[in-house]
């Protein structure tokens, strides 16, 4: 066995979601800016590296699970509205936990992926994200308490947009929450993420956009809406949640995803304390050390470009930075002149009613509830050394 590494995350402030460029800094992002237009897909284009973070966007997505806690809370709720608001609970936990200021993490080469596990009480959560596609850039992730018998499964494609003032970050795709001794599963939707004051500082992160949870054994249906402030007036990071059955309002729910939310019930007009998420402990995150890491987990894959980011080393980043692109765009010529067909190493694509394509960890495809199966978590979820994902990959 491995001896992990553990990494404590922290809950973010407002503080946190603030950022000031420096002045040399300002005018290349100025300079950037010119050559944008409105609504502008940004997937193509190359962002400075002083506006990256030292992390790859597999590893920060796996900070929306820092209180898996609340999902074992959930697991033992016998009652179906009880247990569905504890789902809801779940789920304004997850956008508080972020490094902090504003920063962007490092796009994933296809093929990357991110294991980890986070240990907490009587539980043990693993899981893994994998890059399972460059153009459009979607990343799937599996997480599987097999004590507690649950399991996390999501796909995102993070859809980035110019918007003169902002940019913003559509995390388009669902996530499903199973819990396995129910045959229950709950489907939600993601915010899109905003950065504003490129312009005008300091930059800002914002949420924003409608999202939704929905049982697929009752009728409970949640409506969020994340509020972007206002230019005038307003505050930042509110939250309004409809709870409703068959339509029928049952509860509202407001406050901040960096803060506290209050319930109040429809029924009985009675309000009360519903969540504080900066109360919450958090579960740190273990990864194994570097040496033990395939060549393809994110921290390894990164090191070089996150130890000089850190050391503020902008020129170093920079060419590491583009030496791992070069080779990306190598790998996929190669496999096109060779006929090759890129192939993902943990999760399988699956067409989904009404069009589009949802991914699925592969030892759950076509098995809703594979309580015999989760077993896999223990074996599977350690780093492959003998096995590169890059078909064709140019050394």
């Amino acid at each position: 066995q491995s001896t992990w590494g553990t990494f404590r995350e922290r809950p973010g402030t407002m503080e946190d979601n603030e950022d000031r460029l420096e002045a040399e800094n300002q005018s290349v992002i100025g300079s950037l800016i010119g050559q944008l237009a409105y609504g502008m897909d940004l997937t193509k284009v190359t962002l400075p590296t002083f506006l990256l973070e030292t992390r790859s966007l597999l590893e920060t997505s796996t900070d929306s699970l820092s209180h898996p806690q609340l999902v074992d809370q959930a697991t033992m709720i016998d009652d179906d509205l009880q247990r569905f608001l504890a789902v809801v609970k779940v789920y304004l936990s997850m956008w508080h936990t972020r490094t902090k200021g504003v920063k962007k993490p490092f796009n994933p080469i296809l093929g990357e992926r991110f294991l980890f596990q986070r240990r907490y009480e009587d539980s043990l959560v693993c899981g893994l994200c994998e890059q399972v596609s460059h153009h459009p850039p979607i990343l799937a992730g599996i997480a599987i308490n097999k004590r507690k018998n649950w399991w996390w499964n999501t796909h995102i494609w993070t859809k980035s947009q110019f918007l003169l003032t902002s940019v913003a970050a559509h995390m388009v795709g669902k996530g499903t929450l199973c819990f396995l001794e129910r045959g229950e599963q709950y489907e939600m939707t993601f915010p899109s993420i905003y950065a504003k004051g490129f312009v005008v500082g300091p930059l800002v992160l914002e949420l924003g956009g409608e999202t939704y949870i929905v049982s697929n054994k009752s009728d409970l249906k949640a409506n969020f809406v994340f509020k972007r402030k206002p230019t005038f007036f307003g505050s930042y990071n509110e939250v309004s949640v409809k709870v409703t059955a068959k339509s029928r309002p049952l509860f509202e729910i407001s406050g901040k995803w960096n803060g506290s939310f209050v319930i109040k019930n429809l029924q009985t007009k009675t309000e009360e304390l519903f969540l504080d998420v900066l109360s919450l402990p958090s579960c740190p995150l273990e990864v194994a050390p570097l040496e033990e890491q395939h060549p393809f987990e994110s921290r390894r894959l990164w090191k070089d470009v996150a130890e000089a980011m850190k050391k503020k080393n902008i020129p170093v980043a920079t060419t590491h930075k583009t030496a791992l692109e070069h080779k990306q765009r190598e790998a996929r010529q190669y496999r096109l002149e060779h006929g090759l067909t890129w192939k993902n190493l943990y999760f399988v694509s699956e067409h989904v009613p009404g069009g589009g394509v949802a991914y699925k960890f592969h030892k759950l495809r076509n098995t809703p509830y594979p309580r015999e199966e989760v077993g896999f978590i223990e074996e599977e979820l350690t780093p492959i050394h003998n096995e590169s994902p890059f078909v064709g990959q140019i050394e």
